[in-house]
Order: C-alpha cells, then structure tokens, then sequence
C-alpha cells in the first residue's frame, strides 16, 4: 500500500493487485451520519443528490458511461465516511476518473432533485422498516447513540432543503477531507492530480462527539408486529479502534459467533433447537463501539434465548488454545475473503483511514493473532459486566 499527498492535502492511496482484470478508483469523504448535530441523514442524502448529475453529465449518463465499457459504479454512506467507487476493466481508468471526479467536483444541486430524494429515502426507510434484523440494528444503535442512524428520520428528511445540503456540501467536500483510493494495476496518480489538486483546501470543520451508553431510564424497547416470531437483539457499549481493546473485543466476538460452529449458534441452535438464526457482531465507528447479540424465536422462547445468550458470554473466557486459535483463523478468512474484490479493499481503506492509519487493514490481523485469553477476560469484565440495552420486534 502506497499513499501520497497532493499539496491541498488529498490523500491517494494506491493497494496493487497485479492479477486482477478491473480496476477500482474510489473517493472517501471523511464525513458521515456521527457529524451530524441537526438535519439527520443529510450525509446519506447528500451521497444521493450528488448522482442526480452533474454541469457536463445528466444522471443517466453518469451510470451508462461506466456501465456501458463493463463496469459498476455506486457509493455508500456509514457513521463516519462517505465513498463513491466506479470499478471498470483495465484500459477504462481514466474514465473512472473522470465520471468520479465531476460527480463531487460538479454537482448540480437543484431544488427538484432535493424533492425527487425524498421520495426514494422514504422508499429506502419503508423497506428498512419491514425488515426484522434492519429495523431492530436501528433501534439498537438510536438507544444507545441517542441519535438517528444514518438513514435519519422522516421528519427529519421531509424538512431538509437545498440550501442545506449545499451547505454541508461545501463544509465537508474538500479536498483536505478526501482521499482517492485505487485498487488494481495501475497507481494513475496523474489522472487523479490533474483532476483534485487545483481544488483549494479549506478549514477542516470541528467534530461533535459521540458517546455510546445505556440510558438508565430506557433499557429495553420492544416494537410490535403482530407475528408469532420475535426478532430480539443484547447490546453492549464498547470501546472504538483504534484502541487495541476493540480488537480484543472483535476476537471475543468470534468465539461467539463463528457461523455454524461459534458457542450461541451451537448452544441455542444445535444443541437445543430454540433459534432459527443468530448474529454476533461489533459495531465500531471512530467514535464509538457496539457489541450487539441478535437472534429470532418464537415468543414464548425469547427469555430464554436472551438468558442463555448472557451466560455464554459471561463464560466466554472459559477457553481452551485450540478454540481461540480456530477463532482467530475465523477472523483471517475473512479478511482474506475481503481482498479478493476490489471494492471491499477500497471500503476497508476507506474505513480504516477515517481511523487514522489505512494500513491498519494489513496490520488488524497482528493485533488479534497478538490476543491472549487474558485479553478476552480483561474486556468481558470490563465491558460486559454493567448495564445492556435489550430490543425486541414481535
């Protein structure tokens, strides 16, 4: 991984993969839904508007330039970056260029393409809000953030304006607050340069802290659906990377979760039959982190289930070298799976640069091959021994 700065401060970060027959071009904006004090889910919305078109390209043509030579263009917004990626055949980088680099340099902001996002956000929120799992991971994560997620609200979206998302356009879209990502062949440092560097840096703006915590006075949340299965999820404040007990955590994690053969899939699935799914996982942004158990029953089954699910973390510590070794080969396989794809390398760049250091996504796996039992103990007892949040949707 090689990375560079041009002199307004954009950073290009170059991943060789010498084999591959596409090449990704990506740009990472350092701001998500965490920035966030007023107008929740303007982040996402402005990631929308910004494929509406541009002074030279309509919308349609953004997507038939690239898709027409064979390629994928798309972005994604999350707590704390915002990625736009075009991934085309070799021969066809300066394209991903060109169409990347007038989508954020040039974006035409109009009144109407404000009204016509709305509409398909509302859309993007109806399909969330029937959906079990994605509906509960929001309620969990709003509890304990005490913020929307990223989506934002309805209210909150029904009243966002041009003038406001032009404004957070212009705060955040600078180039001292962006780094180019390339995944493939070739470095194209030139291409980029000729299209960022003449763009001036501005002052970086100030950032509001988000803290992870459970509101004493709302421990549990439950939303009714009316349907005999009960979708139920156990959440934990954590701690952030890149502290190295978040890493600590992540292997704990493993040892819960591993697909078919983690402790809560085995004890709740195969060896007593109570669950039909299960899912482990540590939800981290730069600002805070999330342990968050979640399974689906039936109704009369859910205390149980949640009663079993904190005794097998209590005595997740309880382990013997084979189960953490298989645990942390877990972990590897899913990395390596990672840098399979061009996409998912530049996505985990992004998401290690906003922590301060994208070779972090070459280096993770030291820090959890580095993990003794005594860390998975050190964490348990420190993380997972005071309050949890509890949300159900039946």
């Amino acid at each position: 991984m090689k990375t560079t700065t041009l002199d307004n401060g954009m950073k290009i970060i170059f991943y060789e993969r010498p084999c591959t027959s596409f090449l990704t071009f990506a740009v990472s904006v350092n701001v998500g839904s965490d920035d966030e004090s007023k107008n929740y889910g303007i982040a996402h919305f402005l990631e929308h508007v910004i494929f509406d078109g541009t002074k030279d390209r309509t919308e349609h043509e953004i997507f038939d330039q690239i898709e027409s030579v064979g390629g994928e263009i798309n972005a994604n917004t999350d707590d704390t970056n915002t990625i736009y990626y075009a991934t085309v055949p070799n021969g066809h980088e300066q394209l991903a260029v060109d169409v990347i680099s007038d989508m954020l340099l040039n974006p035409v902001i109009t009144a109407d393409s404000i009204d016509r996002e709305k509409s398909v956000i509302y859309n993007e929120m109806a399909k969330g809000e029937d959906n079990a799992p994605v509906r509960l991971e929001r309620i969990v994560l709003e509890s304990i953030t005490g913020k929307p997620t990223t989506i934002g609200t309805r209210k909150s979206i029904s009243s966002m304006t041009r003038g406001a998302v032009v404004e957070f356009y212009k705060k955040w879209y600078i180039p001292n607050n962006m780094t180019a990502i390339v995944v493939g062949q070739k470095s194209i440092f030139d291409e980029i340069a000729s299209k960022f560097s003449s763009i001036e840096p501005s002052r970086m703006p100030a950032r509001q802290k988000v803290l992870a915590a459970v509101n004493p006075s709302e421990r549990s949340v439950m939303v009714r659906r009316g349907t005999d299965v009960e979708y139920t999820a156990i959440a934990f404040p954590t701690i952030p990377y890149p502290d190295v007990e978040a890493c600590h955590v992540d292997l704990m994690t493993a040892v819960l979760n591993r697909t078919g053969s983690g402790r809560i899939f085995k004890e709740l699935r195969i060896k007593r039959g109570l669950i039909y799914h299960a899912t482990v996982f540590h939800y981290i942004t730069k600002r805070y982190g999330v342990f968050i158990a979640s399974f689906s029953c039936k109704k009369d089954k859910t205390d149980e289930c949640k009663r079993l699910i904190l005794e097998e973390i209590g005595k997740v510590d309880v382990i013997d070298g084979n189960e953490l070794s298989s645990s942390k080969n877990y972990i590897g396989g899913i990395i390596l799976s990672l840098k399979e794809q061009n996409i998912s390398v530049a996505e985990q760049i992004s998401y290690w640069d906003s922590f301060g250091d994208a070779n972090t996504f070459n280096e993770y796996m030291k820090y959890i091959s580095a993990t003794r039992k005594k860390d998975i103990s050190a964490v348990k007892n420190k993380y997972f021994s005071g309050d949890h949040f509890e949300a159900t949707v039946t």
